[in-house]
């Protein structure tokens, strides 16, 4: 199914790693099948036994190829999980020397333990024919004194592996420590405190950009100096007035969503936006990283359950010949460990079944499995399903809408604040651009105003409108709904001789 996608097939490394897996299940669990039938037919408690020594070696090198390289490739998985997420590495990089190391170590390491045992003649069913696996022939004959016709040296063989096993299973564990701690800070970084936190920072952000724009200003030194402060000091007051509402993502947050939803698939979509859905909202990089540490979780969960009980009895049978202690374990991975593959099937189609449910309301999530199955691994699209829009009603959108409407009135208070807030302020910077512009401080210094209470900004427009006339008020292309307003635009003046005076 990973190979035969219809877009994506191998091309990321998180379906080559995937497939990889996939294989190693599959030949693990074709191992664990045929063993019963292909050990010896000469074993008396082997009632289901058809074959012979050779092909019990066949049965049991698959089951120690398989059995090495599913911690390799689940080990391999969490790391590149951790790469993309922690350390933001590109697949295109990853996909260089990074991944064939690591795929040759996945393939190179099992096969070669499989060999060695194979050319040692440590390949041998049990007693009972359940496994061809890791055994002497007879079966414990350096114990119970006999001569060993075939793997004398099987119990340093067990320990080898088993000690690879455990190996690899604390690297695991470190990896998923490490990818764990860094989704959670992540967490935790996103925690801001109130309401009130974006809106001083905003406030402050505005502050900053208006003094470093004053500062131009200061910088022209030549002939035409006046005119450039002019012109700035417009700019740094026409700027003011646009009001930042949303807050653009950083190139490490926009990389993370990107990475995460390309290759866990975790927002995969082949469809259009349908008009009045939220598919076009991009999830945050504290969600996509969620997702990725729990798609990694559910693999590891897998291996732990499916293969630990039986590495855990190869070792106990290897190290204690009396295996009545790792009957439990024998029969835990004898029912589990053919259903592993099947599991990693649930785990990877899970993100686009979630997915299809988001899609079609209503969609149970064995339909989903079905339909994702059925098209080679990805989301059908809605004109594959015969549907043209999907809206939900709005008996089950209801309370969603109320709330919605509820936080977009309190968004607007807060937004409507800051922009009188504002306002104000801008209503400063122009009377000191407009006193500049006009000579008004020499002028009120003659008038000597009667009224010394007088509001600074009557003060500012009675003398605007003494000095100014109004002839020079018709070549001023300010809007007096814009200044009502606060929201100075891009107005110049037109008459040069205005501007001169």
């Amino acid at each position: 199914m990973i190979k035969t996608e219809p877009k994506r097939g191998l091309q990321s490394p998180y379906s080559r790693i995937i497939f990889g897996l996939s294989v190693s299940d599959v030949l693990f669990s074709l191992g664990m099948l045929l063993s019963p039938f292909l050990a010896p037919s000469s074993l008396s408690l082997a009632p289901f036994a058809l074959g012979n020594g050779q092909s019990c070696e066949f049965a049991g090198y698959l089951n120690i190829a398989g059995a090495a390289a599913i911690p390799t490739y689940t080990l391999f998985l969490t790391y590149y999980f951790m790469r993309r997420i922690k350390y933001k590495v590109s697949p295109q990089k990853f996909s260089g020397l990074e991944e064939k190391i690591w795929h040759a170590t996945g393939i190179l390491v099992p096969v070669g333990f499989a060999t060695a045992a194979l050319s040692m003649g440590d390949i041998n069913s049990y007693p009972n024919g359940t496994m061809c696996f890791l055994a002497s022939e007879p079966y414990n004959c350096n114990d119970t004194g006999n001569k060993c016709n075939r793997g004398e040296n099987v119990a340093i063989f067990t320990i080898t592996f088993g000690a690879t096993g455990i190996a690899l299973f604390i690297f695991l564990m470190v990896v998923l420590y490490m990818f764990t701690h860094h989704v959670y800070s992540i967490e935790k970084d996103f925690r801001i405190p109130a309401s009130s936190t974006p809106t001083r920072k905003r406030e402050s952000n505005r502050h900053l950009n208006f003094m470093l724009n004053r500062q131009e200003p200061n910088q022209d030194s030549d002939s035409n100096t006046s005119g450039r402060e002019s012109t700035n000091a417009s700019k740094s007051i026409f700027a003011l007035s646009n009001i930042e509402i949303n807050r653009t993502p950083s190139s490490g947050q926009e990389e993370a969503q990107s990475s995460v939803m390309h290759d866990v698939n975790l927002s995969h979509n082949q469809n259009p936006p349908q008009e009045g859905s939220d598919e076009t909202d991009t999830p945050s990089p504290r969600e996509l990283s969620k997702k990725a540490l729990n798609q990694s979780l559910l693999y590891i969960f897998a291996f732990l359950l499916f293969y630990i009980p039986g590495m855990v009895q190869v070792i106990l049978c290897g190290l204690n010949n009396n295996a009545k202690d790792s009957r439990v374990f024998l029969w835990w991975s004898s029912t589990l460990y053919p259903t592993g593959g099947v599991w990693n099937i649930l785990i990877y189609t899970r993100p686009k079944c979630q997915k299809l449910q988001k899609d079609v309301p209503g969609l149970t999530y064995i339909a989903a499995f079905i339909l994702v199955v059925l098209n080679g691994g990805e989301v059908p699209s809605l004109t594959d399903l015969g549907i043209d829009a999907v809206r939900e009603p709005d008996s089950y959108t209801g309370k969603q809408e109320e709330n919605f409407d509820e936080q977009h009135q309190q968004n607007y208070l807060e937004e409507r604040e800051i922009l009188h807030t504002q306002m104000k302020v801008n209503l400063d910077d122009l009377s000191s651009f407009m006193r500049s512009m006009v000579g008004i401080d020499s002028i009120m210094e003659k008038n000597q105003l009667e009224n010394e209470n007088m509001d600074e900004y009557d003060m500012f427009f009675l003398d605007l409108d003494t000095s100014i006339g109004p002839s020079q008020l018709e070549n001023c292309n300010v809007d007096s709904r814009v200044l009502s307003e606060g929201e100075i635009g891009t107005s110049e003046w037109d008459d040069p001789s205005s501007r001169n005076a």
